[in-house]
């Protein structure tokens, strides 16, 4: 296996206001997130890291130059991949960078379900990214 192909890829090009960073199985539902944002004019970069350990600097930085990064998966929120995006980038752009928005499983105790009904319940989903961005940018927007 060469570095190649270790490195992250984007998956979507948008235009530097949202990137979605969807981790493993989760870049499913960053792209179909994506998809229903830009059904309301929400341009969306979208990247799959493949690889979360180094994570990849042309990633990182692609990701430091728009104004809202979600990251997503479902994997524990606290110390998680998000989580060390988040410090990556803060380390890159420290008092310009991003937003970022951690979206994972929080440290509880849930009650057994089916993958898919608990990931839609914890806003693991489309349907929760796209709330997540629609909250950010109406806060933006009153800011």
């Amino acid at each position: 296996m060469s570095a190649r192909d270790l490195s992250a890829r984007r998956v979507r090009e948008g235009d530097g206001g949202v990137c979605i960073i969807g981790v493993g199985k989760m870049l499913t539902a960053a792209r179909a997130a994506a998809d229903l944002l830009g059904a309301s004019s929400v341009d969306v970069t979208v990247w799959d890291p493949r690889v979360v350990k180094p994570l990849d600097a042309e990633m990182l930085a692609d990701a430091a130059r728009h104004r809202l990064v979600v990251t997503i998966e479902d994997g524990l929120r606290d110390g998680g991949v998000g989580s060390a995006i988040a410090d990556a980038l803060r380390d890159l752009a420290p008092t310009d960078g991003p937003s970022v928005r951690v979206l994972g499983v929080p440290s509880a105790y849930f009650h057994h379900e089916k993958p898919d009904v608990l990931l839609s319940r914890l806003g693991l989903d489309a349907d929760g990214v796209v709330a997540e961005v629609s909250a950010w940018l109406r806060s933006a927007a009153e800011a």
